[in-house]
């Protein structure tokens, strides 16, 4: 039985979980997907920030969250837009908006 036949009824995440796109860095992509399923309906734009960033994080991160903008590692984060840490700590002041597998949505001061 070839893949598509055996993935067929499978969730859209968990076929893309198996998917050469999110090789580089599975729980990443764990973490993306449940960001994007705690994402409040207005967010403006999403700051990633990551021990390594890549460019496959954010080519990802960009597909994953689409519409929603991202930027991964900024410099700063844009005004009212919320930031994600994944494997880091929250920065001091950013308050905590859900915890996720990995890291956290975050609410930047």
């Amino acid at each position: 039985m070839n893949f598509l036949a055996r993935s067929a009824s499978r969730e859209l995440a968990t076929r893309r979980l198996e998917g050469s796109g999110t090789a580089f860095d599975r729980n990443f992509f764990l973490f993306l997907e449940s960001a994007r399923r705690r994402l409040p309906r207005d967010t403006r734009g999403l700051a990633i920030f990551t021990p390594r960033a890549t460019t496959e994080s954010l080519y990802l991160a960009s597909y994953q969250l689409a519409p929603v903008p991202v930027l991964v590692d900024p410099a700063r984060v844009p005004p009212r837009w919320l930031g994600a840490v994944y494997g880091l700590s929250p920065p001091p002041g950013w308050r905590i908006v859900a915890r996720l597998p990995g890291g956290a949505l975050v609410d930047p001061p």
